[in-house]
């Protein structure tokens, strides 16, 4: 309660403080927010150099990934056949010096960052490289099977031990189907594929030599030739027969008159055949005539170059050899050179106009023509014009 103040004693009572109105000033509060301040700085420059790690990472691991991809096409042109045996070493080698060569400028955390994305690519690269591998391995196993078939196919074929190589085709085929565990039937197909194959360049080979012998092959070999090419095989065969009956025939009768050579053609009962026939005996006629035209040609030059422009007598041997043609116009000459010394010859206008025609329509049987042979039958001014 309160108290009276007594009269020379102190006045103002005297308290001990309340301890619990007494607090010491919070310094603490001020360095905390400090340290905050400073953890927010460091937590911002952490984030700003994550993402620096991570922009190179990704740069890293982005070229990694396209290098990876030419190189890899590349490798796959090179590593094909025998030779793809090293493609899965070397693949592993190109990942490990990849990993050195863009990754030695990285620092750790990036290293780790680009690793983390490139460990799933590297292992599904390998696998692939291992895929490719093991499909072109029994690609180049299939590839050297069949190369082995046909070279013996083409083997038989040339040597003309065809039944060999049929047996020979027959255990290679079966071998390619025990190891790519073909069944009975694409076993059997194979085999039919492959022998028909045998037998269509045997008959190919012997048709051209003898079509007759190639017929009696084919009937022979029929079931195993495949049955859509039976038809065609059948039709090249008759041909070739037809076409070699025809030259022989037109070499038989090639002696005849030509009027004969026909009649007998035109009795051949297969109208194919026949056709062929008197189209060989036609050339053949041809070619007979153009070889005697050609050495009576010859014939004719030396008599005028060696006998008559040396003025020697013709022998009759030569005269006879001469052909008809080149005999009338050395005649001719001959009679012109016997008319009696000053005559004039008159021009004959039919003659000189079939020069001119000849001249005109054929220039280069006129160029042929002997000047001589018209002084008969054309004045010497006309000659000159013309000549």
């Amino acid at each position: 309660m309160p108290k009276v103040p007594v009269y020379g004693g102190p006045q103002i009572e005297r308290q001990v403080p309340n301890p619990t109105r007494m607090q010491t000033p919070d310094v603490s509060s001020g360095l905390q927010a400090v340290a905050r301040g400073l953890g927010e700085v460091s937590e911002g420059f952490d984030k700003i150099a994550l993402r620096d790690d991570q922009t190179k990472a990704f740069e890293t691991e982005a070229q990694i990934t396209q290098e990876w991809l030419k190189w890899d096409s590349q490798a796959r042109q090179q590593f094909r056949g025998a030779n793809v045996d090293g493609y899965e070493a070397a693949a592993q080698q190109w990942w490990k010096d990849s990993a050195e060569t863009y990754g030695k400028d990285l620092n750790p955390r990036a290293k780790a960052l680009a690793s983390r994305g490139l460990m799933g690519k590297q292992n599904q690269a390998l696998g692939n490289v291992l895929q490719f591998t093991a499909t072109e391995k029994e690609r180049h196993a299939d590839e050297a099977a069949n190369a082995n078939i046909a070279s013996t196919i083409q083997f038989g074929v040339t040597s003309g031990e065809v039944a060999s190589a049929a047996d020979q085709v027959r255990g290679l085929v079966a071998a390619q189907g025990a190891r790519k565990g073909w069944t009975t039937e694409q076993v059997q197909d194979a085999t039919q594929r492959n022998l028909s194959n045998l037998h269509v360049a045997h008959l190919a080979k012997l048709a051209e030599s003898n079509a007759e012998a190639a017929q009696t092959y084919f009937t022979q070999n029929r079931g195993e030739i495949s049955f859509a090419q039976q038809s065609k095989i059948e039709e090249a065969i008759k041909g070739e027969a037809d076409n070699q009956f025809s030259r022989k025939f037109a070499a038989d009768v090639a002696a005849k008159p030509l009027s004969e050579q026909l009649a007998e053609a035109g009795k051949i009962t297969d109208p194919q055949r026949r056709d062929k026939a008197l189209r060989e005996v036609k050339v053949n006629y041809a070619l007979v005539k153009e070889a005697e035209y050609q050495a009576q040609q010859k014939v004719a030059d030396t008599v005028w170059t060696q006998y008559v422009d040396k003025g020697r007598r013709v022998p009759e041997i030569l005269r006879g050899a001469m052909g008809e043609a080149n005999l009338r116009e050395l005649i001719n000459f001959e009679r012109a050179e016997r008319l009696a010394p000053g005559a004039q010859v008159k021009t004959n206008p039919s003659v000189l106009a079939s020069v001119y025609d000849l001249m005109r329509d054929d220039p280069a049987e006129f160029k042929k023509l002997r000047m001589v042979a018209l002084t008969n039958h054309i004045a010497p001014n006309d000659i000159e014009q013309i000549a």
